[in-house]
């Protein structure tokens, strides 16, 4: 299950890159025929295919491997749709957040919102707001949050960092929410 969530994190993590590459060269239009994935290019294996469908504000990446399939909207100009079946009664969404990143896969979930609240505001809202059963961690250091367990039959992890790439927002909050087995 935990290989499941790096490669289900870093798959997301490559759709963010996407989200930013194409923040700056302006974004794309209309859709893209499916790439197979180069090594050299993405962790990705090489039997994996990518399609991407984008316009002005969004792009809906489709990525399907031998692990299976994953779809996640990731906004390039704007805000993307919750999944959904988000669970958002155990992890609430930062309010004011704008979210710029949201992806589920077999009951697992990424969502990456931004915003300019300090980390002291974000990590009171989660540590008051995510009601964790056990195996938890949290911790508020200059420049990172991170809040970790179990939350009902699920295993969150919420971290906020600084935007480096930048953007409007000064910081990046990232929750992956996965189901435990």
């Amino acid at each position: 299950m935990r290989l499941f969530q790096v490669r289900f994190a870093s798959l997301c993590a490559v759709g963010l890159l996407f989200a930013m590459l194409s923040a700056c060269s302006g974004g794309g239009s209309g859709a893209s025929s499916p790439t197979p994935a180069a090594a050299s290019e993405d962790p990705a294996p090489a039997s994996a295919v990518i399609s991407v469908d984008s316009n002005d504000e969004t792009a809906v990446v489709h990525y399907e491997g031998e692990e299976g399939e994953v779809d996640f909207e990731v906004g390039t100009a704007g805000e993307v749709s919750i999944p959904s079946d988000y669970p958002e009664d155990l992890v609430p969404l930062y309010p004011g957040g704008k979210v710029t990143l949201a992806g589920v896969e077999g009951g697992s979930f990424m969502i990456v919102a931004s915003t300019n609240d300090d980390f002291d505001a974000i990590y009171s809202f989660f540590d008051e707001n995510i009601e964790f059963d056990e195996a938890e961690l949290r911790q508020n250091v200059k420049g990172y949050v991170l809040l970790s367990g179990s939350v009902g039959e699920y295993y969150v992890n919420v971290t906020a960092t600084e935007n480096t790439p930048g953007g409007e927002e000064a910081n990046l909050i990232t929750i992956v929410v996965t189901p435990e087995s």
